[in-house]
């Protein structure tokens, strides 16, 4: 845990250091880029009083953002017990450009893959990314409904890509094709996650490695880090991670 910590903060702290570093190049003659993404003043221009955490997007599904507006699409029109005859996805060309394996072998590939995704989705519900079990690369039913959903680009969403990750699905559960089409995915800075939804996710994901006592205390800390500050949050880490210690030396 205490590992995953420390490579979180160090992702984080190349994360922040990235736009900065982008931000001075311009200064740099023989360092070439729109301007826009070398400008200083865009980083410090309402220094104070815009909060660019707060344009960010929180991925609800353990899969590439690409993808999410189709799960949505696809989590909203499932009816349980029903079949799916057939799954069409139309999106935007940047999404063809995945790898897109039918069968993916790793859950890594699983994630760029809009065919064993959606599939994922179909049949199993929108738990089921968050997060993917490894038995799921060899589920069947799984890899039979990958290997039949059609994936295309459509001319509606050719200039969504990047501002937007737009999605169409038409889906047939046996009494015809139904469709949706999702602008803004869960998530999306348009669409975000509920607090409630967000302590879901981080409850299904920490599942195999917390306890629900440290997850609750975990929990508790961070709802009241505007008034309390990180020590309460540094103490439930610190706390259990020495009970851990202690455990592995019993």
């Amino acid at each position: 845990m205490t590992s995953y910590l420390v490579g979180s903060v160090a992702n984080f702290s190349l994360a922040a250091t990235v736009p900065l570093v982008a931000a001075s190049c311009r200064r740099v003659r023989h360092v070439q880029g729109p301007p826009v993404l070398f400008d200083r003043s865009v980083l410090t221009g309402r220094l104070g009083d815009e909060w660019w955490l707060e344009q960010y997007y929180l991925k609800p599904y353990a899969c590439c953002r690409y993808m999410h507006a189709a799960v949505d699409a696809i989590v909203d029109m499932r009816r349980p017990g029903k079949p799916v005859r057939s799954l069409r996805i139309e999106t935007f060309p940047q999404g063809l450009k995945l790898s897109n394996a039918r069968a993916p072998r790793t859950l890594e590939a699983g994630q760029y893959s809009y065919y064993f995704s959606c599939a994922l989705a179909a049949l199993h519900g929108a738990a089921a990314l968050q997060p993917v079990d490894p038995a799921m690369l060899s589920d069947p039913a799984v890899l039979d409904l990958a290997s039949r959903i059609e994936l295309m680009e459509h001319e509606d969403f050719a200039a969504s890509f990047p501002e937007k990750t737009p999605c169409r699905v038409v889906l047939d559960q046996g009494d015809g094709p139904e469709t949706r089409t999702v602008f803004h995915p869960l998530g999306d800075v348009t669409n975000p996650m509920s607090r409630n939804a967000i302590s879901e996710k981080f409850r299904r994901i920490g599942a195999a490695n917390m306890n629900p006592a440290w997850q609750d205390e975990m929990l508790s800390a961070l709802n009241g880090l505007l008034d309390g500050g990180f020590s309460r949050l540094f103490a439930a880490q610190n706390n259990q991670t020495h009970r851990l210690v202690q455990k592995m030396h019993q």
